[in-house]
């Protein structure tokens, strides 16, 4: 499966200024992962075939206002029945509608659960046998240690598969910062290390690109799911 860059030519009238500015920066700045690190073709390889098996468990999302898109990034997939994870920031609560991208279907989600200070959605869609990620705990990371930010652009016909090398650069008590390009498109892409563990989605926070790790992922999907039982 090839990772190729993003385009989204024939929605310019429902697309605000902002996303067409980061669209732009995309193209210029995005690469496809087998033109990185010629000098070790195996790597490289193995990113190429992380990337491809991780987006099969990820969605692309859009939310809407006024007929415009406002938000578009991506989320991971939680269960093969349609539950979904993405960015509070993805589908916020001012949003008049939202979709949700998977292969060559476009679903309306509804929305289960938003944890705005951990930057979450938890949404359901109407879709059955999906691949879900799987979620690792964070454990032994260092600086320098290298990653991959995988994702989806939504688009009419099929959502495209992006992805970006990243390194991560340090991490607070609060944050896990990367040494990525803060893109529009990454909030909400799956970052994965060689070994195809995922620590979480990108989200951008003061201009940097950070991580919404799996723990807060999990808490809130196990929190959802108690409720329901009670």
């Amino acid at each position: 499966m090839a990772i190729v860059l993003v385009y989204l030519f024939a929605q310019d009238i429902l697309v605000g200024q902002d996303i067409k500015d980061s669209l732009d920066y995309f193209k210029l700045n995005f690469k496809n992962v087998s033109s990185l690190n010629k000098d070790n073709q195996a790597v490289v390889g193995q990113w190429q075939n992380l990337a491809a098996e991780t987006s099969m468990s990820s969605v692309g999302v859009q939310s809407f206002r006024d007929n415009k898109i406002i938000k578009q990034g991506s989320g991971l997939i939680l269960s093969s029945d349609g539950l979904i994870i993405t960015a509070y920031d993805n589908m916020p609560i001012g949003a008049s509608v939202s979709q949700v991208f998977y292969g060559d279907k476009i679903y309306n989600p509804v929305v289960l659960a938003r944890n705005y200070a951990k930057n979450l959605v938890l949404a359901k869609i109407n879709a059955e046998n999906l691949n879900a990620s799987r979620l690792d705990q964070i454990g032994s990371i260092h600086s320098g240690e290298e990653l991959l930010i995988v994702g989806l652009v939504p688009m009419i016909s099929k959502s495209i598969i992006f992805s970006q090398r990243a390194m991560l650069s340090y991490v607070t008590d609060r944050d896990i910062v990367l040494d990525a390009i803060p893109n529009y498109y990454i909030v909400g892409s799956k970052v994965i290390n060689i070994r195809g563990e995922v620590l979480g989605f990108a989200e951008i926070r003061s201009g940097k690109v950070t991580i919404v790790k799996s723990q807060d992922i999990d808490l809130m999907l196990k929190n959802y799911l108690n409720k329901v039982k009670r």
